[in-house]
């Protein structure tokens, strides 16, 4: 039988903390269509991060990623969508993660075992990975249609 052992709680609080700036950053990060993200306080788009489409000219399966967390945070969900449907899902089970963090640490604070449940997070993030190259091939294709 196959026993998960214990979280511990700076696993607990690590993940807390890339939590909370991962989702800070999407709603301090604006977007301005077509591609451009920007810091609130400065006049400058940050730079193009992909470097497929900064070498190559192509999109790849990440592309659209930043922006369509930037957009489910402000709340802009269909247009976060229609960039990048498979990053949309993966930013909501990210923010759904914090509070089950929390009660994690929680229990684990006060003295209660609390299995880990990174190896089944782990898999569904890596199955969003998958649907995001699947989308990402399906969009390629359609385009030569």
């Amino acid at each position: 039988m196959n026993v998960r052992a214990p979280m511990a709680m700076s696993t607990v609080v690590a993940w807390l903390i890339l939590l909370v700036a991962m989702v800070t950053a999407a709603r301090l990060l604006q977007f301005e269509p077509p591609r451009t993200v920007r810091l609130p306080w400065i006049d400058q788009p940050l730079p193009e991060s992909c470097n497929a489409r900064r070498v190559l000219g192509i999109d790849c399966p990440g592309c659209g990623l930043t922006r369509s967390f930037i957009l489910s945070a402000h709340g802009e969900v269909r247009q976060a969508l229609a960039i990048h449907p498979p990053g949309t899902v993966a930013f909501f089970f990210l923010c759904a993660m914090i509070p089950w963090r929390l009660w994690q640490a929680y229990r684990i604070g006060t003295g209660h075992r609390f299995p880990s449940t990174v190896t089944t997070e782990v898999m569904i993030l890596l199955a969003l990975l998958g649907v995001s190259i699947f989308w990402w091939a399906a969009k390629q294709a359609s385009a030569y249609l």
